[in-house]
């Protein structure tokens, strides 16, 4: 888990300015944990994009929010679908 942590934290050190401020390492823990590698940067992705959007006034913890709430979504979204591909053999088993 460490590696995916280290390659996330360069992610973000690529898309906030330095001295933006920089999650925890609890917060990377259960974000990975959670979410997976995958979405999470893609969640960091959206929230610079937003944050580019909106302008200087959203700061480090409206990314970190909107970032979180972009992964509940994905990994909600993830479920979803999984669930959805194995309802045609739910009525198999029994």
């Amino acid at each position: 888990m460490n590696d995916e942590i280290t390659r996330l934290k360069a992610i973000w050190q690529r898309l906030f300015p330095s001295g933006f401020g920089m999650p925890d390492e609890e917060q990377w823990t259960l974000w990975v944990l959670r979410h997976g590698e995958q979405i999470v940067g893609m969640s960091l992705i959206e929230a610079a994009t937003k944050r580019k959007k909106v302008g200087g006034t959203f700061g480090f913890d409206a990314v970190t929010r909107y970032a979180s709430s972009c992964m509940n979504y994905k990994s909600r979204e993830k479920e979803r679908q999984s669930a959805q591909s194995l309802a045609p053999y739910s009525s198999d088993v029994r």
